[in-house]
Order: structure tokens, then C-alpha cells, then sequence
């Protein structure tokens, strides 16, 4: 949603390094074709606006293609690491700079699987070191990786260890344990960083809830994809799983995918990318920056300040103005300048705004609510948005979940359920982004969903409201300037 290099077809990977007032975005990408082959830079001295550097690593020649890193700070030098795969197997390398911007690959300077431990055929993986200093000097690093083990806590796993005494020369140790408490260990992917704060050391790990085997998780409507969430109180596990937000950032499909943290003088912010689902050529942006907020062992994510900086001045949106496209019987509303009552129902109503906005520049619409339903029954309110002829609605109910689906008239289709919604009674503050296909829902400054839609959005908007007394005030829509 918020940015894409220019110079490369496509990227996958984001990190972010931090010096001296500037953020660093390193972009794993496609130059052309179908193999990942180099490693992109671009800079912003805001974390919203950024500017191309150009590709800084590209892939060698004997190498079948290139995987993602990370980048490390040793004295006053920087170090990246990076995969390469040659004969299907994967090693790890490492460039190093003075400024950010030039890198020069380290000639002998690599870190391969020990076939103790891992496996080293081209079944194997020895991908992304993620690198947490310890207390008693030295680094250990998290990778994805196969471990050979079938010891209790490792089945399944998909991830290794290495360790380094100096932060440049790693090698392989044996891959750590998780302790899954009462939820069934179940298969993992990617590990995408783990970072030490507000007490804890916390991963955030790849996987699918549909992989056969994987469906012992709860499971939301349509399945889930992305990053979850596990903590340990030592940098070398065991890990376990945050059973009441184990779900970190996860969609329907790989609308989202491998967050990475991002240490910021303000506090643990988390970076991602996010991908388009329409037909014609889809996109993979990286996402507004998100702030790691922390509740004990929960983490969630959320809304980082700075993202205010991606915006232009809001307009009021005049809710008298606003056009009821279905209503139920007996329902009916009062509207007065940004805001607007819905008497309290049994059946619902659809509003469309008169103002559009520009899709490809992209806009975000705030407001406040309050829901408050009669006893015994479910309430709700959204945000529905035109794409392709259809209309698809973003429902916050006071039950405490949200569900994303297809609105016709005044039927509803959910397609995804997010376990965050409103509760009765309460005042909440609602941020919802959107730009091209990319949405991104906010309660309360926290992450309800990164969502894509099927189609390009064609500026057409308005609110859903549903068996509830309900207000809403402060209605705003703001413009993009990216």
C-alpha cells in the first residue's frame, strides 16, 4: 500500500535498518523474470516517503537464485547476510559497507547447514539469519531451516540456530526447542526476527493453518496465512506459542506476509509487505510501518504515529448528504454535519457517500462510534468499499470480532473473520486505509486486518449499519501523499 521500488519488477522480503535520523528499507526483488536475484535499497527520512537507491547485491552468476538477509551493525561497519542457492541447496553469505549504501560481498566469509543437525540436501533450507546479541557478548542468529530431529519440540519445526562470537563468522548449532503447553505442535515455515523487549524474546514465525496436519489451530472463516507469534524467556528457547494472540498478522491467502521488527528510538516498530489478489498484473507493496504494542506476554500490532506524516489535511464528509442504498423497514436516521444516528432496529442499512476518492493515490477515512444493541442481540457497523461492480463491507460487531465480505443489498457473505471488533456501548476510534486493492483496518489504534480485494477499488464508499442505536461523529477523509 504505502511503496514499491521502481527499478526491480518485484519484491518480496522488507527489513529496515535505523541511523542517524534516516531509515534504511532493504527489499529482496525480482530485476525480471521468475527467480528472486538481488536486494534493493531505498531510504526515507520519515519512514513514509522514500527514495530509490538502487540495487545494492545481486545475484552471482553460478547461483540459481538469491534469498533474503538482514543487516547487523559491528562497531562502526554494517554487515548483511543473504542466501544463496547453488545445486538446490542453500548457504548463507554476507556483504559488508561504511555508509548503508555501497556493499562489497565478503569473499570466503559464508555459514552452511551441519549435517548433525540439518538437513543438507536439496530438501533442506539455510535461509535469513535473524541476529539477537546476548548479554554475555556474542550473537546467536534464527534461520529457517530443517532440522533432522524428531525430539518432542522439534517436529515440525522449520527453523535453526547459528551462533557468532564476533557478528561476522557464523556457524550452525543445534536448532531450539518449542513448548507448545496444551496447543498441538503443528508444522512451521519461516521464522521472520525475533527481538528481546518488554520482557521477553518474541518470534514471529511463519505458517499456514490449512497444510494438512496444521488444522488442529482454530480455524477462522476461510482459513489463515501469515505470521504468529511465539515467546521465550531466554534468547536460546525453549519458544512457546501466545495461545490468546497467536495469530500475529494473518489473512485469507498470502495477503500479508513476514514481518520482520524494526528497533526505532521510539519504541519496536514492525515492518511487511502486503499483496494485491486482483488478476491484472497484482502488486506486492511494503505496508505502513506498524508499532509493537505489548500486554505482557501478548503482542499486537498496531498504529505507528509517524504514519500521520502519509497524509494530506482531512475533510469533514457531510453525513446529511450521505444516500441510503437499502434499508430495512422501520429503520431511520438523523444526520448533522460529520456525523449521524441510526435509531435502534432489528434489520439494517446501507449509506453511500457522495465523495469518491482517488484510489490511486489512496486516502484514509477516520471517524468515531458507538454501538449499543438491545439486550440478547448483536450489533454492528462498517465500512463497505466498490470494486468491480461488487461492494465488499468491513462489519465491527459488538460479539468482538470483525468480518469481511460481500455486501448485496442487504444481504451479507463473510469471507474472513479477524477476532477484534467492538463492544457495546463504547466509544472507538476507526482508521481504514485504502489505496489501489490494499486496505488496512484499525480499532482503537490497533490492527484489526490487512485486507486485498479482488478488484482495483473505484472510489466508492460508505457505512453498513446493523440492528443497533448507533452513532457516529468526526467523519473524516484524509488524502495520500506518497
Amino acid at each position: 500500500m504505502l511503496y514499491h521500488p521502481q527499478c526491480v519488477e518485484e519484491i518480496w522480503d522488507t527489513w529496515l535498518y535505523y541511523e542517524s535520523g534516516v531509515h534504511y528499507l532493504f527489499t529482496l526483488h525480482k530485476s525480471s523474470g521468475a527467480i528472486w536475484d538481488g536486494i534493493s535499497l531505498s531510504t526515507s527520512k520519515d519512514g513514509v516517503h522514500f527514495q530509490e537507491v538502487g540495487v545494492i547485491i545481486e545475484k552471482r552468476a553460478d547461483a540459481e537464485w538469491l534469498g533474503t538477509g538482514s543487516t547487523l551493525k559491528v562497531g562502526g561497519r554494517y554487515y548483511l547476510n543473504f542466501s544463496e542457492s547453488r545445486e538446490g541447496m542453500q548457504g548463507i553469505y554476507f556483504a559488508e559497507s561504511d555508509d548503508l549504501i555501497h556493499w562489497r560481498v565478503m569473499d570466503g566469509n559464508e555459514c552452511h547447514p551441519d549435517p548433525r543437525w540439518y538437513d543438507v540436501t536439496p530438501a533442506g533450507r539455510w535461509d535469513c539469519i535473524w541476529t539477537v546479541p546476548l548479554e554475555e557478548g556474542g550473537y546467536v542468529g534464527y534461520l529457517t531451516a530443517v532440522p533432522l530431529t524428531d525430539e518432542p519440540g522439534r517436529t515440525g519445526a522449520s527453523i535453526g540456530k547459528v551462533i557468532s562470537e564476533d557478528g561476522i563468522h557464523w556457524r550452525a548449532a543445534p536448532p531450539p526447542l518449542f513448548e507448545w503447553g496444551d496447543m498441538p505442535s503443528i508444522e512451521l515455515f519461516e521464522v521472520g526476527a525475533v527481538e528481546f523487549f518488554d520482557g521477553y524474546y518474541h518470534m514471529m514465525m511463519g505458517l499456514g493453518e490449512e497444510r494438512l496436519g496444521n488444522r488442529q489451530l482454530w480455524r477462522g472463516l476461510n482459513g489463515q496465512f501469515g505470521m504468529y507469534h511465539f515467546i521465550s524467556d531466554s534468547p536460546h528457547g525453549p519458544f512457546r506459542p501466545v495461545e490468546d494472540r497467536f495469530r500475529l498478522l494473518c489473512s485469507p491467502g498470502a495477503m500479508t506476509y513476514f514481518s520482520r521488527f524494526y528497533p526505532y528510538p521510539d519504541g519496536m516498530l514492525v515492518c511487511h509487505h502486503s499483496c494485491e489478489q486482483v488478476n491484472d498484473q497484482p502488486q506486492i507493496f511494503l505496508s505502513p510501518l506498524k508499532r509493537a504494542f505489548t500486554d505482557g506476554q501478548v503482542m499486537e500490532l498496531g498504529w505507528w504515529e509517524g504514519n500521520e506524516a502519509m497524509f494530506g489535511a482531512p475533510q469533514f464528509l457531510d453525513m446529511a448528504a450521505a444516500e441510503c442504498a437499502y434499508s430495512a423497514r422501520g429503520v431511520s436516521t438523523s444526520a448533522e454535519g460529520n456525523a449521524i444516528q441510526m435509531t435502534q432496529n432489528v434489520g439494517g442499512m446501507v449509506l453511500s457517500f457522495p465523495q469518491k476518492f482517488n484510489p490511486s493515490v489512496g486516502a484514509m477515512l477516520t471517524f468515531q462510534c458507538c454501538v449499543e444493541p438491545a439486550p440478547g442481540r448483536m450489533g454492528a457497523m462498517g465500512v463497505w468499499l466498490g470494486h468491480g461492480g461488487k461492494r465488499t463491507a468491513f462489519l465491527m460487531e459488538t460479539r468482538g470480532r470483525t468480518v469481511i465480505g460481500d455486501l448485496e443489498g442487504g444481504n451479507f457473505k463473510g469471507r474472513n473473520e479477524i477476532e477484534r471488533g467492538l463492544r457495546a456501548g463504547t466509544r472507538h476510534t476507526v482508521r481504514f486505509l485504502m489505496r489501489f486493492s490494499l486496505t488496512e483496518l484499525y480499532i482503537d489504534e490497533r490492527l484489526v486486518q490487512c485486507y486485498s480485494l479482488s478488484d482495483r477499488l473505484d472510489g466508492t464508499m460508505g457505512f453498513a449499519l446493523e440492528s443497533a442505536h448507533i452513532e457516529v461523529s468526526d467523519v473524516c477523509l484524509a488524502p495520500m501523499i506518497c
